[in-house]
């Protein structure tokens, strides 16, 4: 964060290392109130969120979301958009919040991203829209650039797509995509998506 005071940077320092979340919490919230134009106010809004996603706590989670994203440059919308939408995605909370905010994203960027698609595909299977997902999925891994298909970025991609084919019975293109995943990708990371996908 560049123009920032060292008194914003030590208070919300000083809030992110509380050592509880609930003290987390409430260092966070007393930022917020006493540094009102601070450039570090999306990342307390954000810090909240991942706090109140952790503790379940929905309402809590949705209002901080919002309010993060509302602050943010409009050149970080899009992924911080993205990144939002897998989040509820994955802890299968907002979905269909999930569902508006990817399309917004894909809206806004100029051209297809794979990575997006990405994250409309897990949104889509979590809405049980099974057919809808493997389309969008396919989609995605055919916009990998070829000489990346060997990034663990993307090779994630092919997993996703390998769980999505299991649930709509394409089990050997599905097999396939998983067995490439579990040889390229490091275990912390195919465990990761694993569990991603299969909830």
């Amino acid at each position: 964060l560049v123009g920032q005071t060292s008194g914003d940077q030590i208070a919300f320092q000083r809030a992110l290392t509380a050592p509880t979340d609930s003290l987390k919490l409430q260092e966070m919230q007393k930022f917020i109130q006493e540094n009102p134009a601070s450039n570090y106010l999306p990342n307390a809004y954000a810090v909240k969120f991942q706090i109140y996603a952790n503790l379940k706590n929905d309402s809590g989670a949705y209002f901080s979301v919002k309010k993060y994203l509302s602050l943010l440059d409009k050149s970080k919308v899009v992924p911080a958009m993205n990144a939002v939408a897998m989040e509820f995605a994955q802890r299968m909370f907002y979905v269909d919040s999930a569902a508006v905010l990817i399309d917004s994203a894909i809206a806004l960027h100029p051209k297809e991203e794979p990575v997006l698609l990405n994250t409309k595909a897990l949104v889509l299977f979590r809405l049980k829209k099974f057919s809808d997902a493997l389309r969008i999925q396919e989609k995605a891994v055919s916009l990998i650039p070829a000489n990346a298909k060997v990034d663990a970025r993307y090779v994630s991609m092919f997993v996703q797509l390998g769980f999505i084919q299991f649930e709509t019975g394409l089990f050997l293109d599905g097999m396939q995509k998983v067995i490439l995943g579990n040889l390229v990708l490091p275990k912390q990371t195919y465990t990761a998506v694993r569990k991603k996908i299969i909830a």
